[in-house]
């Protein structure tokens, strides 16, 4: 069996939210949006509680859409993402909902977990993690690049004003600088001092050496 990478996601801070229903209806929104930039296997769909889940055919995508997915959220919403590299499996059911098992899922779901322990204990710009189903040094080496990865990442990720974010979005969706300049009503060196400034070039430059680059 191909293996994949799941991918659970939750809402931070779900509960203190003002308006539960309308950061549900924004999140489904960046979600639409990152699948048209980052498509996956599976897109994010909701199932329980404040939970979405998704399937990635393997881990640049998963990076890529993960990134997506950040860049595309509102201000004042935001999620935690378990990816898993496993097997995924439907389970026979009475019902007419998928249900999905195998050992992607159980890698997910101790990737987010960690994720959410790593924010409590004061990793506060935390908010992806990896996992993977293989065993041996190489694998190991991997996972933890990865995870170096996704710290930075994150980090830079929460630091962005919104403006940056859409910016970054727009050059990871294929716009040009000059496109961005004429929709958002600024000049093109403007764009690409924001885009120096934030951390968003850089950002985009990791996307093309993990093996994801803008269509």
């Amino acid at each position: 069996m191909d293996q994949v990478v799941a991918i659970i996601a939750d809402i931070v801070g779900s509960r203190e939210l003002d308006d539960r229903n309308a950061a549900q209806l924004e999140l489904e929104r960046a979600f639409a949006r990152q699948h048209e930039v980052a498509p996956l296997l599976e897109p994010f769909l909701p199932t329980v509680g404040d939970e979405f889940q998704a399937v990635a055919a393997d881990i640049p995508a998963a990076l890529r859409a993960t990134l997506a997915a950040r860049l595309a959220f509102p201000d004042g919403v935001d999620c935690r993402f378990g990816l898993g590299l496993g097997d995924s499996r439907e389970v026979s059911s009475s019902r007419p909902d998928d249900i999905r098992d195998g050992s992607a899922w159980w890698r997910a779901r101790e990737a987010i977990e960690t994720a959410h322990r790593r924010m409590d204990a004061g990793r506060t710009t935390v908010r992806t993690w990896y996992v993977a189903d293989a065993a041996g040094p190489a694998s190991d080496d991997t996972v933890a690049t990865v995870n170096a990865y996704l710290v930075m990442r994150d980090h830079v990720v929460s630091r962005m004003k919104r403006l940056d974010r859409e910016l970054t979005f727009g050059q990871l969706a294929g716009e040009t600088q000059v496109e961005l300049a004429r929709r958002h009503g600024i000049s093109q060196s403007a764009i690409s001092q924001r885009l120096e400034r934030s951390g968003g070039s850089a950002l985009l430059a990791t996307v093309d050496l993990t093996g994801g680059s803008p269509r």
